[in-house]
């Protein structure tokens, strides 16, 4: 098809100018004045007519038209229009200056357009469409709402830097303000939510820190809060306070009353602090003094309940006091009267006859009976002697005649013996068996006494007889034993040496027996005893007083332990510091010695006692937690066959924990229980293992099933024969059954990775294919553009693009009329493509950006319907080759975009 150029042909070349303004006078609709417009030559009528039409509509379409020059003028009419006298208009609304700012080729006028537009859509346009980049910076600092800077950024990336970073600066201002509003805001609410719930949940140990820390909260943000939550913050401050205020009176009134409660139940343990020390020294109290200090501290005590209650334990402890009062008060009234009585009965209570003894024991049972001394006081020694007394009385009265008769026997037999030693000679065995019979007789009534006093004196005759015999053969040896005892008295040994060796001389002296004539031996002998024992009497009066102090040592000991027995709360006890403090008693007593033998053995069994009674708490320990501890092991025992296993693992796992928690248990049967515990622990967790070891085999059956997936698709991909659509197909189906598997996270992440991977790979093969087919279109089209241009017929087998048929290209071919500019056309095409127009085109492409801005760009279309356009457009043409060649490279461009 040939191109050609349409040209405004005049009616006739010498018609007078003033006729066809005459002829303009004569139209009346507006079809045949625009069309008188595009045909008058003369500048002059022309503008006549254009100041005729009214409607920017027309006025519009003439800027579109072909002709250049008519363009230009309808240009410069419709500014001037706009204009006041060359200048802005004052009260113009965004639109006109829009239209001024499109229509003016005046830089400084267009600025200042654009600056007066207050409509930020309208400016958008600007920005972002128009070719001179001071107008574009001009449009866009008008700009501020945030959505219209985002689609503004979105443009001018890559395009205009100026404009970008504007938008960019003020978009991040703009997301800064309303970070910091949503921060304060979010702030704000948080804060009244908090204050809310101090006011919900009332007063807690924190209640003033957390109230403390709103307040401040409430002042930092007062300034910039919104005025709704800022309230509604404050009257639940408000509240708040309002709680703290109550609180604290609160606490004052329980503060004033606890510390009545205090100074009384103070007071209270004063007085049982006195009435138990009064009771520590009640033994060495009179009557009258007793009775007065009891009244005095029993009066004390209702003056005090008076002000506060008293708790159970002080008042526990005062009924127990007042009862060992009352009975304290009660034994020392009985010896105020029956002192007399008591002494006399005394003196019977020790008479060997016995009908005497018969009576003071009738007498000392009533008496005991009368009084009960508390048994935890040390009791007065009236009271003591009383009951020891009456202890012996019970077994004397009745032991008392067969005790003389026994004696009477044992006598005579001793007599016999001291016959048989004198008729023997043995002069010692005489003499100890003549002590012994002088006791016993003495241990007999006077009355059993005088049968065998005449035997006894004829037997001691002869004794002093066979000593004085004896005398002359044992003084040597006693003189020497003098000698020496004599030379020890002069020694420097130690005082345990020489105490010791004076003992056995001593034994020596005694084993030699008495002689009627060693009296003045015997003298010297005992005076050099005494001389040279004088030296260990320091010694073993010192030796007597450390032990004296052991004995009281332990004995302080044991009372200390019954003492700590008697108050501990066996209940709430730490029984690792129980048995630690019994532990330090027993090495403590242990270091308490020497001791003599008699107080070694009374100290240790009370002591031992003691101990017992402590310990018989820890042993009752031993059991409640030994119990404990066996019915963990048969709750772990019922864990081993449970069903739920992830159960039976935490219950073995809170088993464990609870055992630790268990008190103190004997190590023995502790281990054992352990021991115990361990396997049935051991068990469960051996079914864990089987479990995990099942687990683990199964999750390997699957990840070996989903790794064959993949080698199925990569051996799919790896098929170069396939279609894409039939490999896009089967790797959709192989994702399917991949991600229908339960596999571990680790090797789903990496499989579907690889899956994914090889997705890509098919999508970007079928977008490749999907593009050359594309390409393959639009180039059918150019050839069909190429083939018109050569007037040849083209090769109808080529693909045509969308939206295009054969009618199209074969109607041009027969077209004979041309209604379409081509080179406005390719400046059309060239600006769709954003590739730059020649030199001599500039003017007219501004023009048409201006035009395209003032009409909203593409008017809704997309790029695609306006390259179709311009195509359908371009069939209307007349086109040079350099025309055709200009519009398909820039086709070209957008086609492969």
């Amino acid at each position: 098809m040939a191109l050609f150029k349409k040209f405004f042909k005049p009616k006739s070349q010498h018609e007078n100018p003033q006729v066809r303004r005459k002829a303009l006078e004569t139209l009346q609709s507006v079809e045949q004045l625009i069309t008188f417009i595009r045909k008058e030559p003369d500048a002059s009528v022309r503008d006549a007519a254009l100041a005729r039409l009214k409607s920017e509509e027309d006025l519009e379409s003439l800027l579109r038209d072909s002709n250049s020059e008519l363009r230009e003028a309808t240009r410069q009419h419709w500014l001037n229009r706009l204009l006041t006298n060359g200048n802005l208009p004052s009260n113009a609304d965004s639109k006109m200056y829009v239209r001024i700012a499109a229509l003016t080729d005046n830089h400084e006028l267009r600025v200042e357009a654009i600056s007066r537009i207050s409509d930020e859509e309208q400016r958008l346009q600007l920005a972002s469409e128009h070719s001179v980049a001071r107008v574009r910076m001009a449009a866009a600092e008008g700009i501020h709402n945030p959505a219209l800077l985002q689609a503004l950024l979105d443009v001018a990336q890559g395009k205009d830097k100026a404009v970008y970073r504007l938008c960019k600066e003020r978009l991040a201002a703009v997301k800064e303000q309303q970070e910091r509003e949503t921060a304060e805001r979010e702030k704000l609410a948080h804060l009244t939510s908090q204050a809310e719930q101090l006011v919900r949940l009332g007063y807690s140990p924190d209640f003033f820190g957390r109230l403390q820390v709103l307040h401040q909260g409430l002042n930092e943000l007062r300034a910039n809060g919104d005025e709704t939550l800022l309230a509604k913050f404050a009257t639940a401050l408000e509240q708040a306070d309002e709680i703290l205020r109550v609180h604290e009176t609160e606490e004052q009134r329980r503060a004033a009353q606890t510390e009545i409660a205090r100074q009384a139940e103070a007071e209270r343990a004063d007085i049982i602090a006195r009435m138990n020390a009064q009771l520590e020294v009640a033994a060495e109290q009179l009557s009258g003094t007793w009775n007065a200090a009891c009244q005095s501290e029993q009066q004390a005590w209702e003056n005090s309940e008076k002000q506060s209650p008293t708790n159970a334990e002080q008042r526990k402890a005062y009924q127990a006091l007042v009862q060992q009062s009352a009975a304290v008060a009660d034994c020392l009234n009985f010896y105020s009267e029956q002192q007399d009585a008591i002494t006399a009965w005394f003196t019977k209570a020790t008479s060997k006859d016995l009908s005497e003894t018969l009576e003071a024991a009738r007498i000392g049972k009533q008496w005991l009976q009368r009084c009960q001394w508390p048994n935890n006081l040390t009791a007065p020694e009236w009271l003591t002697q009383l009951q020891a007394q009456c202890a012996l009385l019970g077994t004397k009265k009745d032991d008392l005649i067969d005790q003389q008769k026994q004696v009477a026997d044992r006598m005579r037999k001793q007599m016999d013996q001291l016959e048989t030693a004198l008729d023997e000679g043995q002069a010692n065995d005489a003499g100890r068996l003549m002590k012994t019979i002088q006791k016993s007789l003495n241990a007999l009534d006077h009355k059993q006494q005088q049968p065998h006093q005449n035997r006894l004196r004829l037997l001691t005759a002869r004794l002093n007889e066979l000593r004085d015999w004896q005398g002359f053969a044992i003084n040597p040896k006693k003189e020497q034993l003098c000698a020496s005892m004599e030379s020890i008295a002069d020694s420097d040994m130690e005082p345990q040496t020489r105490a010791d060796t004076i003992q056995l001389l001593q034994q020596e002296w005694k084993n030699l027996g008495n002689s009627g004539n060693d009296r003045e031996l015997w003298a010297r002998f005992q005076a050099a005893a005494d001389r040279a024992f004088e030296p260990c009497k320091t010694y073993f009066s010192e030796l007597a007083e450390q032990r004296a102090r052991n004995v009281a040592a332990r004995q302080d000991l044991t009372q200390q332990l019954l003492a700590y027995e008697q108050a501990m709360n066996w209940e709430g006890a730490d029984w690792k510091t129980v048995q630690q403090t019994l532990n330090t008693a027993r090495e403590a007593f242990r270091q308490y010695s020497p001791v003599d033998r008699a107080s070694h053995k009374e100290t240790q069994t009370a002591f031992q006692s003691a101990c017992d009674a402590i310990y018989a708490h820890i042993k009752e320990e031993y059991g409640r937690n030994l119990a404990l501890k066996e019915a963990i092991v048969s709750k772990a025992e019922s864990m081993v066959s449970h069903d739920d296993l992830d159960e039976a693992i935490e219950q073995i796992k809170q088993l464990q924990q609870d055992w630790k928690a268990i008190g103190m248990t004997p190590k023995g049967a502790d281990q054992k229980l352990w021991q115990q515990l361990r396997q049935h622990a051991d068990a469960v967790f051996a079914r864990l293992n089987e479990q995990r070891d099942a687990r683990k085999e199964a999750l390997n059956t699957v990840i070996n099933e989903a790794e064959a997936m993949v080698a199925e698709a990569q051996a799919l991909v790896a098929d170069q024969s396939l279609e894409a659509q039939s490999l896009a197909n089967g790797l959709h189906e192989i994702k399917v059954r991949f991600h229908a598997l339960e596999l571990p996270r680790s090797a789903h992440q990496r499989l579907n990775k690889i899956l994914d991977e090889m997705q890509s790979a098919v999508q970007s093969r079928q977008q490749q294919a999907t593009n050359e087919q594309t390409l393959a279109a639009w180039n059918g089209v150019i050839q069909r553009l190429e083939a018109l241009q050569a007037e040849q017929d083209w090769d109808t087998s080529l693909p045509l693009a969308n939206g295009f048929d054969e009618a199209n290209f074969r109607n041009a071919q027969s077209r004979t009329e041309f209604t379409e500019d081509a080179g406005a056309l390719c400046v059309a095409m060239e600006i769709l493509a954003n590739i730059d127009s020649p030199e001599q085109d500039r003017s007219l492409r501004m023009n048409m950006q201006v035009q395209r801005l003032a009409e909203g760009l593409g008017k809704g279309l997309s790029a695609e319907q306006e390259r179709t356009q311009l195509i359908e457009r371009w069939l209307h043409s007349k086109a040079t080759e350099v025309q055709l060649n200009r519009f398909i490279a820039a086709l070209n461009k957008t086609a492969t975009r």
